[in-house]
């Protein structure tokens, strides 16, 4: 199976370049789901034209579906007899475009990518150091990177209907995000934003490792829901702002509707 993804992706590589439009690769921490960034103006060739090209020289073998979403984004479902074996997201933008408008972009584990062959990093504003960030994604470790869900626990308490710049919809597609990786086994702290940021984890990861995820020591001490006021159990996906953990079913649900 390994073989077949590397086989994949090197021939997406391979195919990119000679089209000259290849720019970056983002390893997703998942052998599963690669994320390619383009900035292709080919009018001659579309990039549809050219991942039809890549299912040719692909094993025979591999089932290799395109979605394309938009005009922007085309999703490669790859699949061995019945079984996705592979995720391909394929982005055809700048990179401030997706930077400013890409969900996974708002997380720390996605500043790392691979230029070719080289490993490099995203928007040095963060002043992220390339051994500090590869250190974080080897030990699973991942945080929100933004200050705009600074007043997100005043939405739980008061029940404030908007957020400045946000809209549920923005909310609920970070939330989302943090759910996947924390569903693979990752851990989300507060390691940029310390204090004004957010996090989404099992609930037993909070009993066990507050401290990691703050940064300080630090007790929880109502171990209920702040929406249903439920009882937290171990295996529930819990989400954390200041002082305030609620389910994310709660919040999901409030947002929704």
């Amino acid at each position: 199976m390994i073989n077949i993804r590397s086989s994949i992706e090197n021939t997406i590589d391979k195919t990119f370049l000679t089209f000259d439009s290849y720019n970056v690769l983002l390893d997703k921490n998942n052998n599963n789901e690669k994320v390619y960034l383009l900035n292709y103006n080919n009018n001659s060739v579309s990039i549809k034209k050219i991942l039809e090209l890549i299912k040719i020289l692909l094993n025979k073998k591999i089932n290799f579906d395109i979605i394309s979403l938009s005009l922007t984004y085309y999703l490669v479902l790859v699949y061995d007899k019945d079984d996705i074996i592979m995720k391909i997201s394929i982005y055809n933008m700048r990179i401030r475009e997706f930077l400013d408008n890409v969900t996974e972009m708002y997380f720390d584990c996605n500043l790392l990518f691979r230029d070719y062959n080289n490993k490099n990093l995203f928007n040095l504003k963060y002043n992220y150091k390339l051994d500090e960030l590869n250190n974080r994604i080897m030990n699973k470790k991942f945080c929100y990177l933004l200050d705009n869900m600074s007043y997100f626990d005043k939405f739980i308490e008061y029940e404030i209907t908007h957020m400045d710049g946000l809209t549920n919809y923005d909310i609920i597609n970070m939330m989302l995000y943090a759910k996947t990786k924390i569903e693979d086994g990752w851990i989300m702290d507060e390691y940029f934003k310390r204090d004004e940021s957010w996090t989404l984890n099992y609930w037993v990861n909070y009993i066990n490792f507050i401290n990691i995820i703050k940064f300080r020591e630090i007790e929880i001490y109502n171990h209920n829901c702040a929406y249903c006021n439920n009882l937290f159990n171990n295996n529930d996906i819990v989400f954390n702002k200041s002082g305030i953990f609620v389910h994310y079913e709660c919040i999901y649900s409030r947002l929704y509707n």
